[in-house]
């Protein structure tokens, strides 16, 4: 971690103060229930109120916090009048329910109409580009919304600063992540629809990229790149998709030339399988529901409707073709319903690029995990991440007001010190590599 310089400017830190009360929206979901408990192990809240559609799961939640200042409320999101009834007189609102292209406009109006703090873990690009539309509105009344505050994106912008802070100037940054079904734990449900929704989003259609400083539609999902990430991943192959990065970055770093944002499945014919639902729901053989509802029954081992079946027969058919996958390997893993014998493997990698002392610089940060920290426990790993912002907001050390990302946000040396303390499996050590590499090839 030595090495990793602050953030230069000074801003007004807004989100400090007393704290009153705290809502995490979508409270009994995989990343809420761990915000909430970290909130409730903080035992700094006075009231902590735990709010979801289903109110029977978040009063478990609620009464598992083991605090007496938690309790759970019923709230539909988009019923605007009991949303702000449920956040009047908040501190801060923690919007944990996904897709965020969906949920973030219509939770961020009602904190700013409630004067409450606002954070959320988006992660796709239409939503924060929504959000950022806000910052004006958000400034005039003095509100500090921060957005995109998990892991990637959250976490992984502050390591994207960190580089940036050591270049005199950024040209181009590429992120990109690797990560597979969530395996079962006894006593733990597995990723609800938000997970599987917002994934096909970013697999289905036309997205954006960033380039030569314009934003120009691409193809979701299909252009591809191989990472050589360490072991136990591996060279792996990711795909550019609609990630958030493409909307913040160019706002924050202002000479940035392009940006990418990449994202692949392990075991490999999960690519397929999004890829074949994907384009069965654009060429309409498929509605949106029921493409959700087959990637759900295929995760959790069930059989899907046969057409949907048909579209992930094509999907993996053509990584064939492209020769991704080999079709005895890949028909083999579609009979064992997309798991694997081996442990499940995640990786994280950001590479940014620009000019230091006059010469071209490139530097590289790439992560790799292995077993219950890479495949079982992304709830807590994203869920604690937003946790640790969650404690930088109502410590008062997010800078604003208005609405900001956490590339804007936070001191990254003091923040990323607090992330490999408490984030297992995380060690951000940096690596300088020749520019015009291969990615990753830093890494033995």
């Amino acid at each position: 971690m030595s090495g990793l310089k602050a953030a230069g400017t000074s801003a007004r830190v807004v989100s400090g103060g007393a704290v009153r009360r705290v809502a995490v929206l979508g409270g009994a979901g995989d990343m809420g229930r761990v915000i909430v408990r970290e909130l409730a192990a903080s035992n700094r809240v006075p009231e902590l109120v735990i709010a979801d559609r289903d109110l029977e799961k978040a009063q478990l939640i609620a009464t598992d916090a083991g605090i007496r200042s938690a309790h759970a409320l019923e709230v539909d999101l988009f019923d605007p009048k009991r949303l702000r009834d449920v956040i009047r007189g908040c501190t801060l609102v923690v919007n944990a329910a996904g897709p965020y292209f969906r949920t973030g406009p219509p939770v961020l109006e009602a904190c700013l109409d409630e004067h409450a703090g606002y954070l959320d873990l988006g992660d796709d690009f239409e939503a924060a580009d929504l959000l950022l539309a806000s910052n004006r509105t958000a400034r005039a009344a003095g509100i500090t919304a921060l957005q995109c505050a998990g892991l990637t994106p959250g976490l992984w912008n502050v390591v994207v600063r960190s580089l940036a802070d050591r270049l005199n100037r950024v040209d181009r940054i590429i992120v990109a992540w690797v990560t597979g079904s969530t395996p079962k734990r006894p006593g733990v449900e597995r990723g609800g629809r938000a997970v599987i929704e917002h994934m096909l989003h970013e697999a289905t259609g036309i997205t954006m990229a960033f380039q030569n400083r314009r934003r120009r539609p691409i193809p979701a999902f299909r252009r591809v790149e191989t990472i050589r990430f360490p072991a136990p991943l591996g060279p792996t192959r990711v795909y550019d998709l609609g990630h958030a990065e493409l909307a913040t970055f160019p706002s924050s770093f202002p000479e940035l030339r392009e940006v990418r944002t990449l994202g692949g499945l392990v075991p490999p014919v999960l690519n397929g399988v999004f890829q074949g639902i994907g384009a069965a729901v654009v060429a309409g053989r498929l509605g949106w529901d029921e493409a959700v509802d087959a990637l759900l029954a295929l995760d959790d081992g069930r059989s899907a409707a046969p057409r949907a079946l048909r579209a992930v027969l094509r999907g993996v058919a053509m990584q064939c073709l492209r020769r991704e996958v080999s079709v005895g390997g890949a028909f083999g893993l579609l009979r064992t319903g997309g798991s694997s014998s081996t442990e499940p493997a995640g990786g994280l990698f950001a590479r940014v690029e620009g000019w230091r002392d006059g010469q071209p610089c490139a530097l590289e940060v790439v992560e790799s995990a292995g077993g219950a920290t890479a495949g079982g426990a992304m709830d807590d790993l994203t869920g604690g991440s937003a946790a640790l912002f969650v404690e930088a907001y109502l410590n008062g050390e997010v800078k604003g007001p208005g609405v900001v990302t956490p590339e804007q946000a936070v001191m990254p040396e003091i923040f990323l010190a607090r992330a490999c303390k408490l984030l297992s499996g995380i060690d951000l050590k940096v690596h300088e590599v020749a520019t015009g590499s291969a990615w990753g090839c830093s890494v033995s």
